[in-house]
């Protein structure tokens, strides 16, 4: 296909650091495709890998794919680099084992995304979530993550708009970039600081595979994305109770307590039975 490089309408970051084992699982996704109007901004933290290697050999496969390297402060500060060199409309943040639902996911996203009117700032699809099978996500076991809804209402108890999922407009970053003291929680930040400055569409359709495990998720780790939440919640929403945050908070320290104490099997076996009381699939592998 003809490539308009000076013009594309959708970009795509992903932040990177020693991912040449995740990094393929992205690739592979990406290469299926249409990227004509899709650009791929890689910001790299200074692998140590062979992450910058695989990149250099798809150059030519992937006609929009851009590649920076430098030493970074986390995840939210390399996107605060990568977004300076945006060229897109609109922008969206995956991780290095994020995938594409099918094929024409980029497709049906660049669609949806220009027929949307100026006052729409954001739009929400749902995230199907997978657990990992080995270093590959297991799409067959996927749960689905959807956008709550209203957004006004729910906001204060979390993030409600799966990052995977949340096309952003590129003009929310004119004058804004995300706070780099959260390290886990930093879009729920810059969501909660600019949800109100335009309009959230929510489309239905899901575009996007997360796997589950990352640091946002881990058993291990996940206290610390509440504990963020919960302090973001009371910058911004002083006025409301963050109950729910308050309860996943004294569970993720559960989960944490039982890796450290009785293992990874045991917090996982807690923690897909927390979820199978409330009638959700299990998403931690639980090690044999």
């Amino acid at each position: 296909p003809e490539y308009d490089l000076m013009h594309p309408f959708l970009s795509c970051i992903v932040a990177t650091y020693n991912a040449e084992k995740t990094l393929p699982i992205f690739l592979e996704s990406l290469k299926r495709q249409n990227l004509q109007n899709m650009e791929i901004i890689i910001q790299d933290g200074g692998s140590q890998d062979d992450t910058l290697g695989i990149l250099e050999s798809l150059r030519h496969v992937i006609p929009y794919l851009k590649i920076y390297s430098a030493p970074d402060k986390g995840i939210y500060d390399a996107w605060n680099k990568a977004v300076t060199h945006v060229q897109g409309q609109w922008i969206l943040f995956l991780g290095s084992d994020d995938t594409w639902v099918n094929s024409d996911s980029v497709s049906q996203a660049i669609s949806m995304l220009r027929a949307l009117p100026e006052k729409i700032t954001y739009m929400a699809t749902p995230v199907v979530v997978v657990p990992h099978t080995g270093d590959r996500p297991n799409k067959k076991e996927g749960s689905m993550l959807h956008p709550l809804t209203p957004v006004e209402q729910y906001l204060p108890q979390g993030m409600v708009l799966p990052h995977q999922g949340l096309f952003h407009r590129a003009s929310l970053f004119h004058q804004r970039h995300f706070d780099i003291s959260f390290r886990i929680a930093g879009d729920y930040d810059f969501l909660a600081q600019t949800y109100a400055l335009g309009t959230i569409h929510i489309n239905h359709t899901p575009l996007v595979c997360m796997a589950a495990g990352g640091v946002s998720s881990a058993l291990d780790s996940m206290w610390r994305c509440e504990w963020e939440q919960l302090l973001i919640s009371r910058r911004y929403f002083p006025e409301t109770i963050p109950w729910k945050l308050g309860l996943r908070l004294v569970r993720s320290l559960m989960c944490a307590g039982l890796v450290h104490t009785l293992g990874m099997s045991t917090a996982a076996l807690f923690a897909n039975g927390i979820r199978k009381i409330l009638g959700r699939p299990p998403l931690w592998n639980v090690p044999r």
